[in-house]
């Protein structure tokens, strides 16, 4: 079902001690009518310019701390950045309705080309040098990339899908590079990582549970973990990596955490489970969560007690890593209101902040005051972004 949105972009700010009155939501910027919008002119930066209403647009960070997004369902062909600290919206690129793209010459950037509109979760990634990639979403299976100082998008491979989709699913050999390795169309595909110099997702699509590494040094697909078609999960024990684990198909899943060689996924398949896979030996762990389809999770009487609490399942809620050390995640909305923290270092979960309205409905209150009062509301397919102080910043719609 399409569910019409507006931006309104919303500020928590969270105190690192993890204390039990650590932080409040901020309503920052945007409009809570629906349909307000205001492009101005591309490339300039105004206080007064708003993205349009989306769900599930494609969404980086770059390495400047900005915050880019581009399209959604139903939303037009446009790429827009947001500077969080002077509070102002630029569109970058694309067109102002929705689109079939401009997909120019395979491998040729040009400021004139830019993707096709899409939703349902793009995988997306920021590599080392500081581009935006862009992969499937919605019915597509085609690989983009935007370098920034140019403005430039460049499609990479896969298909352009107006012309039609040809280059069919084919992961060859598990670990094995080469030319003829293809993930296929994909949705819904946003636990993805960069990993040394690979892009790499999970999930998505046809419900499959595989790992794909795309290599930036040679520009070939390699399938490296999971299964090549639906299958039936294999937990094994819990903290054990095996050979033979495998979580359950994924889709819907939004996980982008990552520490070490470990690549981390919570929330897919009607589960609230947390699985990691190591890039080292390509294995699987079932770190903590309930194997059973039901997912009802424990619930804290109060926020942030520690001690056996974890989140019920949930669908298409979004994640971010904090900035201390990289030893703690969050995670927001996905069918309820509440923000969550995973600790690595206690393999555990912390409720951190839930809405005291029993509707989930959001509480804006006056825009650009903090209060313990203000929440978001339930959120699903809502870009999040966190910055080096830790505040996370999110993409709110309209409930």
């Amino acid at each position: 079902m399409k569910r019409r949105f507006i931006l309104v972009l919303s500020l928590f700010i969270y105190n690192l001690s993890y204390g039990q009155n650590g932080g409040v939501w901020t309503w920052i910027h945007g409009d809570t009518i629906m349909g307000t919008k205001n492009y101005g002119l591309k490339g300039v930066p105004s206080p007064s310019n708003l993205p349009p209403g989306r769900y599930h647009p494609a969404f980086w960070q770059d390495l400047n701390g900005k915050f880019w997004i581009f399209s959604g369902s139903p939303a037009p062909s446009d790429m827009w950045m947001y500077d969080p600290i002077s509070n102002i919206w630029t569109w970058m690129s694309g067109d102002s309705i929705q689109t079939n793209g401009v997909y120019g010459t395979k491998g040729v950037p040009s400021v004139n080309n830019y993707p096709k509109w899409r939703g349902w979760g793009a995988s997306c990634w920021t590599d080392s040098l500081g581009d935006l990639w862009m992969f499937a979403g919605h019915t597509s299976n085609d690989l983009w990339r935007y370098h920034i100082p140019t403005n430039e998008w460049t499609w990479v491979s896969g298909d352009n899908p107006n012309v039609g989709l040809t280059t069919t699913r084919n992961h060859g050999t598990k670990g094995i590079p080469a030319a003829s390795n293809f993930p296929g169309t994909r949705a819904e595909c946003k636990s993805n990582w960069v990993f040394k110099n690979e892009l790499i997702f999970f999930g998505g699509g046809g419900a499959l549970n595989d790992v794909w590494s795309y290599a930036l040094s040679t520009n070939l697909w390699t399938w490296i973990g999971g299964n090549s078609t639906t299958s039936a999960p294999s937990y094994g024990t819990m903290g054990v990596s095996s050979p033979s684990n495998n979580p359950p198909n994924a889709s819907s899943t939004y996980t982008r955490w990552k520490s070490g060689t470990k690549l981390y996924v919570f929330s897919f398949g009607g589960k609230n489970d947390v699985w990691s896979f190591n890039m080292a030996n390509k294995e699987w762990t079932w770190e903590l969560g309930q194997s059973t389809p039901s997912g009802a999770g424990v619930a804290p009487s109060k926020n942030c007690l520690s001690g056996g609490f974890f989140p019920k399942a949930r669908g298409e809620n979004h994640t971010v890593q904090t900035t201390e050390c990289n030893r703690s995640f969050w995670t927001y909305g996905g069918g309820d209101c509440d923000l969550w923290l995973y600790r690595l270092n206690y393999n555990d979960w912390l409720r951190v902040s839930k809405n005291t309205n029993t509707s989930c409905r959001p509480i804006y209150g006056n825009k650009g005051i903090p209060s313990t009062i203000n929440h978001p509301g339930n959120k699903m397919g809502f870009p999040m972004w966190t910055d080096e102080n830790n505040n996370l910043s999110l993409l709110s719609e309209i409930n």
